[in-house]
């Protein structure tokens, strides 16, 4: 049997691998976090998506969703969607219907999140952790002591963090 070599697209929010595109489609789409894809629609393709790794942020209509490994999602024509990788990567197996450029209708683009912006607020996807690279972060009121929800690690200011680790029991190897 032939190996597959898939036709290589870059974009502002990673990549898509084209691997079959005629009677139906088959890409692998590689998202990097700190990046966000345009929100649109397709009028004629229908489109499932399955996390494969990583964290994903997916606008689906008027919901947001978090995908992990193994969620699926199919998204039927008509509906606005846009992902967001909550992860420094995230993979997605997407098979669809024939995919056609005059059929994609943006109504945002695709763009780089402002990590400044990110940075001084308190939003818990502001920085990725260290030690995973999950983009997800439990901050507290004052911005210093972070959680990661995805393996516990504890990190920021050390004498904050030490106080908090008492109250949430965390061990010190935990610590960066």
């Amino acid at each position: 049997m032939p190996k597959l070599n898939p036709e290589i697209i870059e974009k502002l929010w990673g990549q898509e691998q084209v691997f079959h595109n005629s009677d139906y489609c088959h890409k692998l789409l590689v998202l990097n976090g700190g990046f966000t894809s345009s929100r649109h629609f397709h009028k004629f393709k229908r489109e499932t998506f399955l996390v494969v790794d990583g964290r994903v942020r997916l606008e689906l209509g008027d919901d947001v969703l978090e995908l992990r490994p193994f969620d699926a999602v199919t998204v039927e024509p008509g509906t606005f969607h846009r992902f967001q990788a909550l992860t420094a990567r995230a993979l997605i197996v997407e098979a669809s219907t024939e995919h056609r450029d005059e059929d994609v209708f943006r109504l945002q683009p695709s763009e780089k999140l402002d990590p400044a912006a990110s940075a001084s607020s308190t939003d818990p996807r502001s920085l990725f952790c260290p030690r995973c690279l999950d983009f997800t972060r439990q901050v507290d009121k004052d911005g210093y002591d972070k959680i990661c929800t995805a393996c516990g690690l504890a990190f920021g200011r050390l004498e904050s963090s030490q106080a908090l680790a008492g109250k949430l029991k965390i061990p010190k190897e935990r610590y960066i």
